[in-house]
């Protein structure tokens, strides 16, 4: 696989290796125990890439929580210090307070009055 820095065509570059690795599976070339390994390694690999994407692109940007109200502005990422692979959205309320969140649950879809919604939708 060529080594690309963008992250959509890393993304591309994993997919096309899991089509590959199933296709070989599926012909017998590739035997259960590798299978599984290299399709969890591609699997790892395209979170990551999809979480940077999802997280590069939210700086600077305004978001409202689904509970409506006042326009959040995203600051920052931040590695959480006790967790590495914790990505934080750092963010200020209009008011000037300042906030943290795990990347996953500023963007997780949640329930709310029967329906499935973002916990923060993007303003810009």
């Amino acid at each position: 696989m060529t080594e690309n820095n963008h992250p959509e065509q890393q993304n591309i570059n994993e997919l096309s290796s899991v089509a590959g690795l199933l296709s070989n599976y599926n012909d017998g070339t590739v035997n259960e125990d590798t299978f599984r390994s290299r399709l969890l390694s591609a699997i790892a690999s395209i979170e990551s890439v999809v979480e940077s994407l999802r997280t590069t692109e939210s700086k600077g940007k305004r978001y409202r929580h689904y509970k409506g109200g006042a326009a959040y502005k995203v600051l920052y990422e931040a590695t959480l210090e006790s967790d590495r692979s914790t990505t934080m959205m750092v963010y200020k309320a209009p008011t000037g307070e300042i906030y943290t969140r795990p990347s996953d649950d500023f963007f997780e879809l949640i329930e709310h009055e029967g329906k499935t919604v973002q916990r923060f939708s993007t303003l810009d």
